[in-house]
């Protein structure tokens, strides 16, 4: 009886890790299926009107964006939405604040190097290379249930 108990638990145990760690794979690469965009380039792309959501894979707030996005997405008449992962600093240097910055709107600007941001998930919404909205824990407290709202 013993045996079969340890035999159950070890069962247990090795179910859960898998289910934890697919998960974790699931979410990576659902990001990765996203219209990606880097930092020099956000502010340059070929539509009138798009979003770009900031977000970081260790980020559990940007997880719990990340299906909301994954549904807007599927709908093509939606407005187009690319994702930056500000962890890529190779591609997105400068994007994420250093200490001691001081904030100011991005708000009308053409000049990438304008949106700084001090945490994720953030959302811009970019209309004809311009700013036009930030949504962010620079301009509200609750950042994540806004950009769910708005891609809802």
């Amino acid at each position: 009886m013993k045996k079969l108990l340890h035999v159950f638990v070890l069962s247990f145990m090795l179910i859960n890790l898998f289910c934890l760690t697919s998960c974790e794979d699931f979410n990576k690469e659902s990001w990765n299926s996203l219209s990606k965009v880097t930092y020099q380039e956000m502010l340059s792309k070929n539509h009138d009107y798009y979003y770009i959501v900031f977000y970081s894979p260790d980020c559990e707030f940007c997880e719990e964006i990340l299906p909301v996005l994954l549904e807007y997405n599927k709908n093509e008449s939606n407005y187009p939405v690319y994702v930056l992962n500000v962890d890529d600093v190779k591609n997105n240097d400068g994007i994420m604040a250093d200490e001691g910055y001081q904030y100011y709107s991005p708000i009308g600007t053409e000049n990438y190097a304008d949106v700084v941001l001090e945490n994720v998930p953030a959302l811009i919404a970019v209309d004809h290379n311009k700013v036009q909205m930030l949504i962010s824990s620079q301009t509200t407290d609750t950042p994540k249930s806004e950009i769910i709202y708005l891609l809802k």
